[in-house]
């Protein structure tokens, strides 16, 4: 395709505004072959705000925003269907102007660059008909004090550089999912077949996660909103007399509402004085209990991401068979289908993984609750029980070899609490207190659940480690 669009216009079908003084188009691209043309529907948002000031092209349709309400009704009114022909940057002012083709008439947005920032709907007499700011709307016309696209010779079209940055970041997007599904980069050669396809599909996991939490924030209410509702349907309650049939807003100088700035609220016009009051209060009493669920919302997501970024970060580098097995299961996600050379090696292997400390020492660690029954019934009476405190978990067993038949070294003790914590349900916060016991030491009682036993003597000591600290740990997995 050619880097050139001054052929190319952009159809406007529905519209929408935003609580905050944004405009946003569902639109099409006209010009381009659909053969060339990748996107089929877009949207164009419009933003007065200071802080994100200006028009973006994107394919995500902004959160927030209603079908009604002033600059809808007379952009539908004047524009509806329009055509987006142009979009003008002033060089002098730093003003934007979007040039709009409806039936015949050729008319404006203008996006003043002002403190407050203004949207104006400009018709082609150069009259402002419609205004849209931080403070509201206004429909009353006010004559426009700079020139018209056509008459202002400061005006550079970006028009173009928009539609080839947007189409760019679309191609961009769509290359990087591809390579997600794509076989192994290079630095993940040396991961297992598992691990990989592991990585991958939390690879786009977090992608899916991180998308869903932002669109998640963006439907928190905000304090402001929330007052502004409250103040609104106070100031209704009083003025209802000023509202007449057919009205959608109620404009109230601050010479009459007592504020310190001109008022202007929105209404529905299918709705009488009484019910637009209601609205406004049940709406504030919604918006706070919404807002209140959406902050504990938000912080369950921004903690779950923050594990699963953690958990990409371990992958990076080769893990242990039963460590990838366990982050499938985590994140509910099917295992790779094992080949029959490897379940015919699961049907005979043993009840725990065999890990060799730094001191040269086994440290055997259970791979389920009957499995932690098979390995501590078949442990000596001698040999050391390590379990995580009233949390479930594999049993950790260190047989009494001859050097550490008194006590365990405090490095090889460090070590197998590490794995406990590691495998319990405490793994994530990598820290917490275990049972240390002989054999002789725990009983299991007839009728007691796989993996529950009872501790009739231990010690009860606290472990915290890092990533660096389990790493070194896991890195001497001996067998599965």
């Amino acid at each position: 395709m050619s880097d050139s669009y001054d052929h190319v216009k952009i159809r406007t079908a529905k519209s929408w505004q935003g609580k905050q003084p944004i405009y946003v188009f569902q639109s099409s691209f006209s010009g381009i072959k659909s053969a060339d043309n990748p996107i089929k529907k877009f949207f164009v948002v419009i933003d007065s705000r200071q802080d994100v000031f200006g028009v973006r092209l994107t394919v995500d349709k902004p959160e927030s925003l209603v079908p009604q309400g002033g600059m809808v009704n007379q952009m539908r009114k004047h524009c509806k269907g329009a055509t987006i022909g142009d979009i003008l940057k002033d060089d002098s002012n730093g003003n934007l102007w979007i040039v709009l083709y409806s039936q015949g008439q050729e008319w404006f947005l203008r996006l003043a660059k002002s403190r407050p920032p203004e949207m104006a709907l400009v018709n082609p007499d150069g009259e402002m008909v419609m205004r849209m700011g931080m403070k509201g709307t206004f429909t009353k016309k006010k004559p426009l004090e700079d020139q018209v696209p056509g008459l202002n010779p400061s005006l550079i079209s970006i028009k173009n550089e928009m539609i080839a940055d947007f189409l760019k970041q679309f191609d961009e997007e769509v290359e990087e999912n591809s390579e997600d599904d794509d076989d192994l980069d290079e630095e993940e050669n040396d991961l297992s077949k598992e691990q990989r396809v592991l990585l991958q599909k939390l690879k786009r996991k977090l992608k899916t996660y991180r998308k869903a939490a932002e669109k998640q924030l963006g439907k928190i209410p905000e304090p402001k909103d929330i007052e502004n509702m409250d103040k609104h349907a106070h100031l209704l309650q009083s003025f209802a007399y000023l509202v007449k049939d057919g009205d959608f807003q109620l404009e109230l100088p601050k010479e009459l509402s007592g504020q310190t700035e001109d008022i202007v609220i929105e209404l529905d016009t299918e709705k009488s004085v009484g019910a637009n009051i209601e609205n406004f209060f049940v709406g504030a009493k919604k918006a706070r209990k919404s807002r209140e669920m959406g902050l504990k919302v938000a912080e369950s997501n921004r903690k779950d991401l923050e594990q699963l970024e953690s958990d990409l970060k371990m992958l990076q580098e080769p893990l242990p068979l039963s460590e990838v097995e366990l982050l499938f299961d985590k994140y509910k996600l099917p295992r790779v289908q094992a080949s029959n050379t490897q379940a015919k090696a699961a049907a005979v292997a043993k009840p725990y993984r065999v890990f060799k400390s730094s001191s040269g020492h086994d440290i055997l660690v259970g791979k389920g609750p009957r499995e932690n029954d098979e390995l501590t019934k078949s442990a000596k009476t001698n040999d050391y029980w390590i379990h995580t405190s009233a949390v479930a978990g594999s049993h950790i067993v260190v047989p009494a070899a001859k050097d550490i038949r008194q006590a365990l070294p405090s490095q090889l003790l460090r070590e197998a609490a590490i794995l406990a914590v590691h495998y319990s349900k405490l793994r994530s916060d990598m820290a917490g207190e275990v049972y240390v016991a002989r054999r002789s030491e725990i009983k299991k009682q007839k009728g007691m659940p796989p993996g529950l036993w009872n501790v009739e003597r231990c010690k009860t000591l606290f472990f915290r480690y890092s990533q660096e600290d389990l790493k070194q740990v896991l890195d001497r997995l001996q067998s599965q």
